[in-house]
């Protein structure tokens, strides 16, 4: 930054901007100086009244400022951490590497996966900076297990809680004159990867207020995932932590420096960014995106110019595809550059990745999957919903309620409403109407939604698993209804039962006990003691199951008293997956007994999205045909199976 200390900048402030005034000019220097302002979030040049500079005020504007007047503000990103000695023992080192990095950096990312024991780091890292006001925001269904572990490790320094819905609305609700919070903790930080949601928008709200009331404020993201699936994820994660440090601007920027970006049109008339593919390889061409064998460097513009004319015949469809790759015809290879790498250096100052396989020594999971057999009344059920159900999505959500034992319907509930056609007159003005034909008398009766159960093998499997287990069992359903036939079943068994679905509120962690015996010696707060139960075999000996939905009971549990997960069945969501498979596989978990994923198979179904969850594929993109076509061949296969199998008995 020598070039720009040569030059006097006068800089002045409004209530809502920052103004940078200098002499006009087109040499190298003022445009290098030009370069930095443009980072600053707003910027823009403005002729009038005089030649100068605008950029919003915030955290992002000052950092700007202070490099321009020759101050590092990455120094402390490019330090060596000292070594703090922790005041508990039982840390481990890749715990105590952490924990060095929060306390030098203060606003840092601590990318660690699911199970490296994030949460004592960060109870030790509070205790050491021990700030006047600290916040810890995190998923609400996780708020009890992070409170829980609190009181188990008798934090020195007890936090505020916030679920990120209490903080969104706390701070559109900010009491006038009141200072921001000095240290702000963010768990489970890929809530804020959409830098457009109302909660990102509300926790850079929070950042910038910090970094407004206080001279070093703490701001650390703790995420489960050091490996986002998109790159851009990083973004609003780095800006609420540190305003400034990534280069870019905002996210578009950022997907510039990052992927090839084409716009497209869209069926409404409108247009959209589409990411074509991201830069993470030097031997993409960096006009392209393609590989260098790719056509678009091989073919020549004569040669398309012949398969447009040969298209002509093939509808519009073919040669719109075809006049679409003329952009990208005759141009020579030239290799891009691996942004997507140069990003991980860009980051590695103010993130620390720790992956579970480089931490810790812990058993590779064990997966086993369960085909159970599949009636011929279920085959003929199967075929209905084939041919009555008109979307992927529906027919495959109808299959698996079916592949778990039920059926959704709607039923009359003897509860009335007033007619939103007519108003509760039971009168319309309407051609041809005179009384409403929606209602009788201004009312229309409520349905509502209830299971018709049938039977499942999938039950009986699940028996002989509690067998298996003895004294402790984690199972995940994909329905309300399969939480509610599993909680049933397991009663029925002498289980105790926690259940975890979000539908139980009496509890702020969402948790309902059934059929425990919980003595009568003290007990944890109410909020916090299923958990407890559910970890603490001495003093709950009898066998017990956690049964949830995995999209609410996916984060920041510790369940290592089981070492079996039992999947009843799945949800559509990939992360739901991956990050409920890490409640027993984790610190504390039983190395000799390791850590068992089963999976129930009954349909065709319970397959087909088992595969496409590990091939993180979105299901939105599947058709109809493709379903039917699997469902087809699957079902064929297995009657190949069973007939080979009745042979081998002959």
């Amino acid at each position: 930054m020598d070039y720009i200390q040569r030059y006097q900048v006068e800089i002045g402030e409004t209530d809502k901007e920052i103004i940078f005034r200098f002499p006009y000019s087109h040499s190298p220097n003022w445009t290098k100086m030009k370069d930095e302002l443009k980072i600053s979030a707003g910027a823009r040049f403005s002729k009038k009244p005089e030649p100068h500079w605008r950029a919003k005020r915030s955290g992002r504007a000052y950092w700007v400022i202070d490099l321009l007047k020759g101050i590092d503000r990455y120094a402390r990103y490019h330090e060596t951490p000292p070594e703090v000695k922790p005041k508990r023992d039982v840390l481990y080192d890749h715990q105590k590497d952490a924990l060095n990095f929060i306390l030098h950096k203060r606003r840092c990312i601590m990318a660690g996966e699911m199970g490296t024991g994030k949460t004592l780091v960060l109870i030790e890292a509070l205790e050491a900076m021990r700030p006047k006001s600290a916040w810890y925001i995190a998923p609400r269904f996780a708020l009890g297990q992070i409170k829980l572990l609190f009181r188990q490790w008798k934090s020195e320094v007890t936090p505020l809680f916030f679920s990120y819905e209490e903080m969104k609305k706390f701070i559109y609700d900010w009491p006038e004159g009141r200072l921001a919070p000095d240290c702000v903790i963010f768990d489970e930080s890929a809530y804020l990867k959409s830098p457009l949601s109302q909660r990102t928008l509300a926790a850079i709200h929070l950042s910038e207020g910090m970094l407004r009331d206080h001279a070093d404020p703490i701001i650390i993201l703790a995420s489960g995932a050091p490996a986002p699936k998109s790159p851009k994820d990083w973004w609003s994660q780095c800006e609420i932590a540190c305003p400034g440090f990534i280069r870019e601007a905002n996210i578009y920027e950022f997907e510039n420096r990052l992927a090839l970006i084409e716009k497209q049109e869209s069926l409404a008339g409108g247009s959209f960014r589409k990411i074509v593919t991201w830069w993470d390889n030097e031997e993409k061409c960096k006009h392209c995106g393609e590989f260098k064998k790719h056509p678009n460097h091989t073919k020549k513009r004569a040669d398309k110019i012949k398969e447009i004319d040969a298209a002509l015949n093939g509808g519009l469809s073919s040669l719109l595809s075809l006049t679409a790759e003329m952009t990208h015809v005759e141009h020579d290879f030239e290799p891009s550059v691996n942004e997507v790498a140069k990003l991980h250096d860009r980051m590695s100052g103010m993130t620390k990745v720790q992956f579970k396989k480089d931490c810790l020594n812990l058993p590779e999971k064990i997966y086993r999957v369960i085909k159970l057999e599949v009636k011929p009344s279920t085959r003929r059920a199967i075929s209905l919903i084939n041919r009555t159900s008109t979307k992927t999505i529906e027919a495959l959500t109808r299959l698996r309620e079916l592949s778990d034992g039920f059926q959704y319907k709607q039923e009359p509930s003897g509860e009335f409403a007033t007619c939103p056609r007519c108003a509760g007159t039971g009168k319309v003005d309407e051609p041809g109407y005179d009384i409403c034909p929606n209602c009788k008398d201004g009312k229309i009766e409520k349905l509502k939604r209830v299971a018709q159960r049938v039977p499942c093998p999938k039950d009986d499997a699940l028996r002989e698993l509690l067998v298996e287990c003895e004294d402790r069992i984690v199972i995940f359903g994909g329905f309300t209804a399969t939480i509610d036939r599993v909680v049933d079943l397991c009663s029925k068994e002498g289980w105790g039962v926690i259940r975890v679905d979000g539908t139980t509120a009496n509890l702020p962690n969402s948790c309902d006990v059934t059929g425990i015996d919980l003595g009568k010696g003290d007990l944890f707060e109410k909020e916090e003691h299923p958990l407890t139960i559910f970890q603490d075999k001495e003093k709950y000996p009898q066998p017990i199951a956690f049964v949830a939905h995995a999209a609410t009971a996916k984060t920041s549990l510790t369940l290592t008293a089981s070492n079996m997960i039992v999947y009843y069945s799945n949800t559509f969501n990939a992360d739901d997956r991956i990050q409920s498979e890490d409640r027993i596989h984790r610190i504390g978990m039983d190395p000799n007994r390791g850590a068992i994923i089963v999976d129930l198979v009954h349909l065709e179904s319970d397959m087909y999205v088992r595969e496409n969850l590990k091939k993180k594929r979105e299901l939105q993109s599947i058709t109809l045909g493709e379903l039917q076509e699997y469902m087809n061949e699957s079902a064929q296969e297995g009657q190949r199976s069973a007939q080979e199998g009745q042979r081998s008995e002959l």
